[in-house]
């Protein structure tokens, strides 16, 4: 014999076998809404077990479907009931997604995964004539907000409220000052960085050498014996100068005279291909870098003109003019 539950009415006695059958009964009652929904879930669940389940749906051990009984017009009407974006903030929520992914793809956040990347991209690309058209655009509607936004009393109290989380939780003044974090900045811009293609790694850097050379660029020693002597011989030359996207030390007509260092370009005839300069860099990696640059002058009808350290500093200034009309020579520029 199968025990059947019945669910009694309050007020007539009037004995029901379902949830739904109860609460249709109580219409009659013209309970508020409120009340009437609270009153069928006392009815059928019992007070004690109900309060338990909003106290645990509060907390966040459980979301709305999670919840082993129907309770979501009751949570909605008390002011409880969290919405879709309120849900995804919780720790439970955020917990169990990150599990998830996790498991399945092996990255914490499905933005991660290249095959999203290379379609958010694609998508994005449909709309604009290139990808650095919709970077641009996402970047200026940035700046517009952000500028509206910007010392405000709402930007000045937002400020304030970080520092003082980063006082209280870390016990410094900026979150930089932390070692750990310090370390995975590093690491994450390194991992970035390496990432990059040559040639985005020069469009990267272009406006720090743009800026460098407009201030008149760095020179060094060697560098500014060489500047000189051109200008004894009564030649008119540009010093660090961008051109194609690289910045040379001198620019005369469309001679591009590089003046290489001995250790920081590695000189071929005292460094083997496997030395570090500084424990980082390969020479044979400098060696391809200058070799691509040499290439990009040849590619846009100019000859470029090494001269190195160690045949500057062994010369006085006459054999550096003379070193100097020969390599113009040897490269089809002749004095009169």
């Amino acid at each position: 014999m199968v025990d059947i539950t019945y669910f009694e009415c309050p007020f007539c006695n009037k004995k029901f076998t379902k949830r739904a059958f109860i609460s249709k009964h109580l219409n009659i009652y013209n309970l508020p809404i409120i009340e009437k929904e609270k009153l069928v879930l006392d009815i059928c669940y019992g007070r004690e077990y109900i309060d338990k389940l909003i106290n645990d749906y509060v907390s966040e051990k459980f979301s709305i479907y999670e919840l082993p009984i129907d309770m979501s017009k009751y949570l909605t009407l008390i002011g409880v009931k969290r919405t879709s974006k309120e849900e995804r903030a919780t720790n439970r929520y955020k917990e169990k997604y990150t599990k998830s992914i996790e498991e399945k793809y092996g990255v914490t956040n499905i933005s991660q995964l290249q095959s999203i990347k290379d379609k958010k991209k694609a998508t994005e690309m449909s709309k604009y004539e290139s990808y650095d058209d919709y970077i641009t655009s996402i970047l200026k509607r940035l700046k517009t907000g952000l500028d509206l936004y910007y010392y405000t009393d709402k930007h000045n109290d937002t400020i304030t409220k970080i520092n003082n989380t980063i006082k209280e939780k870390y016990g410094v003044d900026n979150i930089s000052q932390i070692y750990e974090v310090r370390q995975k900045n590093k690491k994450s811009k390194k991992e970035y960085f390496e990432k990059l293609t040559y040639e985005e790694k020069l469009k990267l850097t272009e406006s720090a050498r743009k800026m460098v050379s407009h201030r008149g660029g760095f020179s060094s020693k060697p560098e500014k014996k060489i500047q000189n002597i051109f200008k004894s011989m009564g030649l008119t030359i540009e010093c660090n100068k961008m051109l194609f996207g690289y910045n040379w030390d001198i620019v005369f007509h469309n001679f591009l005279i590089e003046v290489h260092g001995i250790y920081w370009h590695c000189k071929p005839t005292i460094y083997s291909s496997d030395f570090m300069v500084l424990n980082k860099i390969k020479a044979s990696d400098i060696w391809a870098k200058d070799a691509r640059k040499l290439q990009k002058a040849i590619d846009n009808d100019h000859r470029c003109i090494v001269i190195w350290e160690d045949e500057i500093t062994s010369k006085n200034d006459d054999e550096l003019k003379l070193l100097i009309k020969m390599r113009l020579a040897e490269n089809e520029y002749y004095f009169l």
